[in-house]
């Protein structure tokens, strides 16, 4: 994926929910795992996944990547700036790469965007780990961008032809940073096999 349109996607979540409510209550953040989850189904019946019940956005756009290839990028999103809710945004994203053929190319795809994050928002990584799930190449990593109280946990699966990407934004200020919603929303994610 370009620098461009992660900059456009990943800038335009966190602008959109860094303001803060205006109303002069004090908005209590909590923990909404057990409240109503909806699931999301995507377009091309390739994965399901379940956000908090608000409506979710769908998005898609389309960018030359690096090498002059048109790329189209299909996301679902969900702002939930100003709502009582420990994370801020969720956010489910996917790109076609279908030169990327081996294990090694997966493994720099998934480098190039860790380095990416870090370069973009000059952020401090607190984990990067490689997920187990069989048969789908994952990683996951969490970080802080510089000079905010905003926290990225960043989840990323290669599942020929697609990349997908996964983010939660955590209010870093609020504590509990690695709140059940959190785990709930990455959790959730599931890929749907071609004969359901």
């Amino acid at each position: 994926m370009t620098k461009r349109i992660l900059v456009i996607l990943l800038f335009g979540i966190f602008i959109s929910c860094k303001d803060k409510a205006k109303s002069g209550t004090e908005i209590k953040p909590i923990d909404i795992p057990n409240e109503e989850w909806k699931q999301i189904i995507s377009e091309d019946k390739k994965f399901r996944i379940e956000f908090p019940n608000v409506e979710v956005k769908k998005e898609i756009s389309k960018y030359y990547d690096d090498f002059n290839e048109e790329r189209q990028s299909t996301g679902y999103k969900l702002n939930l700036q100003g709502k009582p809710n420990l994370n801020f945004g969720y956010d489910v994203s996917y790109v076609a790469f279908p030169e990327i053929k081996t294990e090694a190319e997966i493994k720099e795809r998934f480098d190039e965007q860790k380095e990416y994050l870090i370069d973009v928002f000059n952020a401090e990584i607190h984990y990067d780990k490689i997920l187990s799930e069989p048969n789908i190449p994952g990683r996951e990593i969490n970080l802080t961008m510089d000079s905010t109280n905003a926290r990225l946990t960043y989840r990323m699966h290669f599942k020929e032809p697609n990349f997908y990407m996964l983010q939660v934004w955590t209010d870093s200020g609020k504590g509990n940073l690695f709140n059940k919603s959190i785990a709930k929303f990455l959790d959730s994610f599931e890929f749907i096999e071609n004969n359901e």
